[in-house]
């Protein structure tokens, strides 16, 4: 019998990472190890998280090395515990911490067993422009779904796309969140009534196209941490929910009361926008138009691929012009004809994600964005700055509800055609 050396056995564990912006990463942990006189067959477990990242793929190993005199691996095992997100600037990491367990003989032949701890981790630059054509398009299109003419939507374009331009510059430089929205927000909003008051001085523009500012700040509302926390909490992930919903209060805070404190020093007025005196037929057209370049823009602007771009607008644009028009037609309540347009877009989701390959959440959270009302957000904390206690709580339940009733109908569709999703574990 030859003699067996001492090998000293260096565990590699390969992860890939495949990440789409609200997609799922997946996390591919390859288990495999040397040994002396012994064939280890490799073991590969796959493991999925919901992840906001640039759609890129990637690939890190961990390596440990067990100290000590060892003849042989008899087996190893890999436990990976829960991955978690870290920002720095720019950049998105995605760490992993995992328990690598060997059974071994060491050097008397004895059987032994140690586990040795370690971090796999992948980083993911961040688009430096974040797609600000893409934030603009979707801003003009959104204007034009509240109510907005050629006018505002003009301007929106504009001043969103000034405005995002400017969050990308400062994401870069690493600065604070609170720094980062409440400048561009000030640039979305100045952009805005710059433009507006030189079409009125040489265009002769009415002074209530005035009213479209809000929309030019609306690429800054938090609606995927807002309708993600929802489904976070119905899988009673507490940690992720809570953290994404405070996440989105923290942004949509700063956010109004920037906008609020501009639209004192500026003289804006949040009133309503000019009728639009189109046909029903017309309405409904340019509605399904405006809601796919709306989704599709909000997409994009979170540089998701083409094709999921695409179907995420085709989804969007039906359920959101759907929910549109039962507010309109059937005078019914904004948060249940919004529960229903969720509701839509998750069946739509379901039925094709079998043959498009995408999955369920990266199809479904774009194509309701949309629908987060972001303007009555601001029009309650204005009317609060203005002490319109009851304008601003009119607003503000208007907009709690609305907020709730989406990630309740993406859960109800979720429930009625994903059978892993109905039970608990």
């Amino acid at each position: 019998m030859p003699d067996i050396a001492a090998v000293y056995p260096q565990l590699s564990v390969g992860m890939t990472a495949q990440c789409v912006v609200s997609d799922t990463l997946t996390l591919t942990l390859t288990e495999d190890a040397y040994a002396v006189g012994a064939v280890l067959e490799p073991e590969w477990a796959q493991y999925d998280l919901e992840c906001r990242l640039d759609r890129q793929t990637l690939r890190d190993a961990v390596r440990q090395q067990i100290g000590g005199e060892i003849a042989g691996v008899v087996d190893t095992a890999v436990y990976l515990d829960a991955p978690y997100l870290e920002r720095d600037g720019g950049a998105m990491r995605v760490k992993a911490p995992m328990t690598l367990r060997v059974l071994y003989q060491d050097a008397s032949g004895a059987l032994q067993g140690t586990a040795v701890k370690s971090e796999a981790a992948v980083e993911t630059a961040l688009c430096e422009n974040a797609r600000c054509f893409a934030s603009a398009f979707a801003c003009g299109a959104f204007t034009f779904l509240l109510g907005g003419g050629l006018v505002e939507m003009f301007c929106a374009f504009w001043g969103a796309g000034i405005g995002h331009f400017i969050r990308c510059k400062l994401i870069k430089r690493h600065l604070t969140l609170f720094l980062n929205i409440m400048v561009s927000v000030s640039a979305a909003c100045v952009s805005y009534t710059i433009l507006f008051r030189l079409l009125e001085m040489f265009l002769h523009v009415r002074f209530q196209h005035e009213a479209g500012y809000i929309c030019s700040m609306l690429f800054i509302i938090p609606g995927f941490p807002f309708i993600t926390c929802g489904i976070d909490l119905a899988k009673l992930d507490m940690r992720s929910g809570l953290e994404r919903l405070m996440y989105a209060l923290i942004i949509i805070t700063v956010a109004t009361m920037t906008a609020w404190i501009l639209a004192v020093l500026l003289r804006l007025h949040p009133t309503a926008f000019l009728p639009q005196n189109l046909f029903l037929w017309q309405q409904i057209l340019f509605r399904l138009v405006a809601s796919f370049c709306g989704v599709f823009g909000f997409s994009m602007m979170f540089n998701s691929p083409l094709r999921l771009a695409a179907a995420a607008g085709l989804i969007g644009a039906f359920s959101n012009t759907l929910r549109l028009e039962l507010v309109d037609l059937c005078s019914m309540a904004p948060a249940a004809a919004a529960f229903l347009g969720a509701f839509c877009s998750g069946l739509a989701a379901s039925a094709i994600k079998g043959f498009s390959g995408f999955p369920r959440i990266a199809l479904t959270v774009p194509s309701i964005v949309i629908m987060v009302p972001g303007l009555y957000l601001y029009k309650s904390f204005y009317n609060l700055g203005v002490m319109n206690l009851t304008g601003a709580l009119q607003w503000l339940c208007m907009a709690t509800l609305i907020v709730l009733a989406l990630p309740l109908g993406l859960v109800a569709a979720r429930i009625l055609t994903d059978r892993n999703f109905r039970h608990c574990t």
